[in-house]
């Protein structure tokens, strides 16, 4: 299992989003503990990081 680790500057923001997406997200990074390479692999110069979206209530 993989670690997640959340910077201060991201714990700071999130306090920003609204509850439902803050939830939301908390769940997707536990998620990512288990498969970190489900998310769409990029292209180009950045093939080496994938990217992992998430809906709260229909919106990105």
């Amino acid at each position: 299992m993989y670690q997640v680790f959340i910077t201060p500057s991201a714990k700071k923001e999130s306090k920003k989003l609204p509850k439902k997406a803050r939830i939301a997200a908390f769940e997707t990074a536990q998620k990512l503990k288990t498969n970190p390479y489900s998310g769409e692999k990029l292209s180009g110069s950045l093939n080496f990081l994938y990217s992992f979206h998430f809906k709260v209530e229909g919106k990105d």
